[in-house]
This record gives structure tokens, sequence and C-alpha cells, in this order.
């Protein structure tokens, strides 16, 4: 069903808001630990004190990566289907429903990592529960167990994201023409980093290769967010053409 042009801009305007939402999670943690390892034994204890050198900053980038989950399952999620319903109602309720999981799932992974930085403070100068003393072994140990679920979290979460942009480039590549028709290639371009996303999993065997196939990922994403975003926005008909190309069959 057709949102009219003012939904059709509110909808690029939050895939924009999202992009840069995203930028910021991506910079302040480099700013603040670098590329340190929180799952690491060895680097655990650096990441505490440089997290609580700059807490306030760390927490800022926090508080975007919360902000971006938000708007990815409460306004992106359920645009998508909305925008997209009309050219095939299965696939964007796929879509629909993986950014709704990879949001909530996100915001688990937020709450650990939060947890983890909360205990920076403990472990430099105020200590733990039960009289636990500043730098016991025991705060560094219950702070990478909170990097380990949001280490094992995130991989999930992006699994969701590569689920729905696979459901949306297909609706947007090959589904029959609807009230909303960005051009076809914009599909391509979902497929392809929901694709690299998925391939992130060979880092289970591979660590060099699952991140930068997840890297990619993310990378084209973005750009796709971007891309659709801009396009919702400037586009002055939301019925704009695009190339035709074979239809899906009119049953999904």
């Amino acid at each position: 069903m057709y949102l009219g042009d003012r939904m059709n801009k509110l909808a690029g305007v939050a895939m924009l808001a999202l992009v840069a939402l995203v930028v910021v999670v991506i910079i302040v943690p480099t700013a603040v630990t670098g590329d340190a390892d929180p799952t690491k034994r060895s680097e655990i204890e650096g990441i505490l004190r440089d997290i609580h050198e700059n807490e306030a900053l760390f927490f800022s980038g926090i508080a975007a990566d919360v902000a971006s989950n938000v708007l990815l399952f409460a306004v992106v999620a359920p645009v998508a289907y909305l925008l997209f319903r009309d050219r095939s109602p299965l696939l964007a309720m796929v879509g629909f429903a993986s950014f709704l999981a990879a949001g909530v799932i996100f915001l688990v992974g937020n709450a650990a990592t939060i947890s983890a930085a909360f205990m920076a403070a403990d472990f430099v100068e105020e200590g733990g529960a039960g009289a636990i003393p500043a730098g016991d072994p025991a705060i560094l140990q219950s702070a990478r167990s909170m990097a380990l679920v949001a280490a094992f979290i995130e991989p999930v979460g992006s699994t969701g994201v590569a689920v729905a942009l696979l459901a949306l480039g297909a609706v947007m590549a090959w589904a029959p023409r609807g009230e909303l028709n960005p051009p076809r290639w914009f599909g391509g371009f979902a497929m392809l980093g929901g694709t690299a996303m998925l391939g992130g999993w060979i880092g289970a065997v591979s660590d060099d290769a699952g991140l930068a196939l997840i890297t990619a990922g993310y990378i084209v994403a973005l750009v796709w967010f971007v891309l659709l975003g801009g396009w919702l926005i400037v586009q002055p008909d939301g019925r704009a053409s695009a190339t035709d190309a074979t239809p899906l069959p009119s049953t999904v």
C-alpha cells in the first residue's frame, strides 16, 4: 500500500539516521580501545583502563549503539514491510521479522557491553561487591565473560540483518512492480551484502576470513541504506518506475 510521498521521505530519513548512528558506533570504540580484543585475557585489563579513562566518550558510543538498534527494530523494520508488502507480502514479512529480531538481539549485546563497561571503574578504583578489591582478577574475568556474550551475539544479530537484506533485495530485484519501485539493481546490491554477512560465520574456522566477509557485508549494507534512503527522499513520486525484471510468482 502506497504510504504517500511524505511517509516515504520520513522512511528515507530514518535509514540515513541509522547509517549515521552506526558510523558513530564504529568510530567511538576504536577511538577508546583501538583494535584490542576484549575476549582475550591478555587484553581485557588494558581495555578496562582505557574505558575508565574515556568513560564519557565510551558511553556515548554505547548510547548511539542502543539508539541505532531501537531505530532498526522500531522504525526501519516496520517501514520496510509497509513499503514493499504490496510487491511480495511474504518476503516483506521476512524482512520485517529479521530486522526486528536483529535489533532486539543487538540490544541484548548492548546490555552485556554496558555491564562490562561498568566493571571498568570497579577494576580501576572502586572494587566490586563483597569487598572485592580494585584490580582483583575476578573483576577481569567477569568483564571478559560479558565481552564473550556480546561477541557471540554480534554474528547472531548480523545473521538477522543478512536475512532481511536477502529478502528485501529479492523483492526489489525480482518481485512484480508495485506502488514503490526502486531501481532493480538496489536489490542485487542488498543481496550481495546479505550474502557477505552470512559468510561471516566462516569466522568459526578462520577469524581473518570471517572478519573480512562480515566487514564487507556491513559496508555494503550501509551503502544500501544510503542509496535507498536517499532515493526515498529525492524521488518525486513513490510510484516512480524501475527497470522490469522477471517477477516472482504472484502467490509469494
